[in-house]
């Protein structure tokens, strides 16, 4: 017989045994796109539900945090959407439930958290030293408008940096680092659009803040300008004598209420300028105060009593708020 025969008692070529099925390793994460949501183990802080949802859509746990930061600060539903997906939403079954944070080094908050609390923290100091103090260097709402442009650049370049960057460690200090961030982002946006638009109105900030009550009794008590900041203002002019030839006031609250009284029979040259509010007028009668129409001129008066009467020039600012005009009630002086 030819060598070359295979033996019959030869054993049998073993087939090729199919490869076993690929099963999720215990603890890994679950791959992007899958059907269903779950709370991640690996990646939580809380509840787990922000690093469920971004290992179900391929996003950095990190980014969906600050969504519900946002969300809270901005509209106060973020707290309450996120203990409703805690309860409804199951934790994930291929997880054990435990911080694993073997693959994950171990780091307490990334340069750019770091450098954008120290940037929050600058600008709402220069916002604040620009709107409540004596500056040298320039006007508040100015200022504000300046640094609410340039945040939302700032706040722009950031999201880029961390959208670039690889997932970082996890822990509640840097947690609470992003939500002290939002939150001094958020008061950056509503301070510097306020101080922006009153840089649009063109209301000066000067004359300091709070409640302010002037009560002049003669002309030379009278002051040409009356200035307020923030804060309720009152410009008593009802016990002056102004001249037949004129006088000019002006009077201005950036953010507040100004109440300006008038004398009875003067003549009243009005300018008002509002920003953002109304315009109220009325009248004290000898039976009380009325709410009316404003009339430049006193009713009792015509003719050559008109033309010899009291004038006055009376320019009335508000950036944001209400000016309030009275006509006084007395004798004819």
């Amino acid at each position: 017989m030819d060598d070359s025969t295979p033996s019959l008692d030869a054993p049998a070529t073993p087939m090729d045994s199919p490869e076993p099925s690929a099963t999720p390793e215990p603890g890994a994460a679950p791959a992007p796109g899958s059907n269903h949501v779950h709370r991640s183990a690996k990646h939580r802080i809380l509840g787990g539900v922000a690093g469920g949802l971004g290992e179900r859509f391929g996003l950095d746990p990190n980014l969906v945090r600050i969504g519900f930061v946002l969300l809270t600060i901005a509209w106060g539903f973020g707290i309450l959407l996120y203990l409703a997906m805690w309860a409804l939403i199951p934790r994930d079954p291929t997880q054990p439930w435990t911080r694993d944070r073997d693959d994950v080094p171990e780091e307490k908050s990334s340069r750019w958290v770091n450098a954008g609390l120290l940037a929050a923290l600058a600008v709402v100091a220069v916002i604040a030293l620009t709107t409540f103090t004596n500056h040298p260097f320039g006007h508040g709402p100015a200022v504000g408008r300046d640094l609410f442009f340039l945040w939302i650049i700032f706040l722009a370049v950031m999201a880029v940096i961390a959208l670039r960057s690889p997932s970082r460690g996890r822990s509640l200090r840097r947690a609470f680092s992003v939500f002290v961030l939002a939150g001094l982002s958020m008061v950056i946006l509503v301070s510097g659009g306020i101080l922006a638009f009153l840089a649009s109105t063109g209301v000066p900030m000067t004359g300091g803040n709070g409640a302010r009550i002037w009560y002049p009794t003669t002309l030379s008590d009278v002051h040409h300008t009356y200035r307020t900041e923030f804060g309720a203002m009152t410009v008593d002019l009802r016990g002056v004598k102004f001249p037949a030839s004129g006088y000019r006031v002006t009077a201005s609250v950036a953010i507040g209420n100004l109440t300006v009284e008038v004398p009875p029979n003067a003549v009243i040259d009005l300018h008002t300028h509002i920003g953002a509010g109304n315009l109220w007028t009325g009248r004290f009668m000898a039976n009380g105060f009325e709410t009316a129409g404003f009339n430049p001129n006193p009713l009792s008066l015509t003719g050559a009593a008109l033309a010899r009467a009291p004038h006055l020039t009376l320019n009335a600012e508000v950036g944001i708020g209400h000016i309030n005009l009275w006509r006084g009630y007395g004798p004819i002086q």
